[in-house]
């Protein structure tokens, strides 16, 4: 740069943005903001990056342009900023209250871009509000598609925490091996541990049936019927095994000689069926 220029610069660029000299920047009425500036100085640096100088249509075109940028990229940012303030990183929702704030946000989003004035003929007009449509559409399927992934993933922590309860009594018992009432007790402690968990990380409004906190039961259910046929081939096993102890001990009090009725009946009744089967079930 020349000297002079330089010194030009100097004391002419601290004066434009002078606080004492700003003053709000309208076009067609509509206050131009600072990202809004921004876009204007991009779009006319790229018509005046030549040697020669734009005729005024493809000035007045750019600036059109620029206008329909900055109407989008408001109504896009007011979108976000709706749901954004909705959806919240750890908590699902269901699909039909997350489809109806999309829905809410987009209208508004939608309203802004129409109300904002804009230099643009009415075809371009149309043009970017399609485009605008289809990429809020857009958002909503990545939306569904990251609630989906929040509500599994709740889904399997809550699985988990059925799980977990349920091996704590067969880590205290060696096996799972209760009677039916006991079992239906544990199935409804475990039960309500999982339900806590998914209803902590799930957001329904009232009323609302939940399809997934539903499946979620099912599952359990299911887990829960499988754990009972379990738990009954467990208690037949144990019956079969105090009855086999039973016979192999009675079996070497009569293999001996000499053994008389009486030390046999103290030997039935310190070996009776009960006592072993007790032992079993504490196993």
């Amino acid at each position: 740069l020349r000297e002079h220029f330089r010194l030009a610069l100097i004391e002419l660029v601290p004066s434009l943005f002078d606080p004492k000299y700003l003053t709000p920047k309208l076009i067609s009425g509509e206050r131009v903001t600072t990202q809004d500036l921004f876009d204007y100085f991009k779009t006319y640096v790229g018509i005046f990056n030549s040697d020669e100088v734009p005729e005024a249509v493809t000035i007045f075109k750019a600036t059109a342009d620029a206008c329909l940028l900055a109407a989008t990229r408001e109504a896009r940012e007011l979108y976000s900023q709706h749901m954004e303030a909705r959806v919240r990183d750890n908590v699902s929702v269901s699909n039909a209250t997350l489809t109806a704030w999309h829905e809410q946000a987009r209208d508004q989003a939608l309203r802004r871009f129409v109300g904002k004035k804009k230099l643009a003929s009415q075809a371009d007009v149309d043009t970017h509000l399609e485009a605008l449509k289809k990429e809020l559409g857009a958002r909503l399927s990545q939306y569904l598609w990251n609630n989906d992934i929040k509500v599994r993933e709740t889904m399997t922590i809550a699985t988990e925490a059925y799980e977990a309860a349920v091996s704590r009594v067969c880590a205290e018992h060696a096996r799972l091996c209760l009677h039916p009432h006991d079992m239906a007790d544990l199935h409804a402690g475990a039960l309500g541990q999982a339900t806590d968990v998914f209803d902590a990380a799930r957001e329904v409004p009232e009323g609302e049936v939940d399809d997934r906190g539903s499946e979620l039961l099912s599952k359990l259910q299911q887990r829960y019927e499988h754990l009972c046929v379990i738990n009954e081939q467990n208690n037949k096993s144990s019956v079969m095994e105090a009855r086999e102890a039973y016979v192999r001990r009675m079996k070497l009090e009569m293999d001996q000689s000499g053994v008389s009725s009486e030390r046999l009946s103290t030997q039935h009744r310190e070996a009776e069926i009960g006592e072993y089967f007790v032992e079993f079930e504490k196993a």
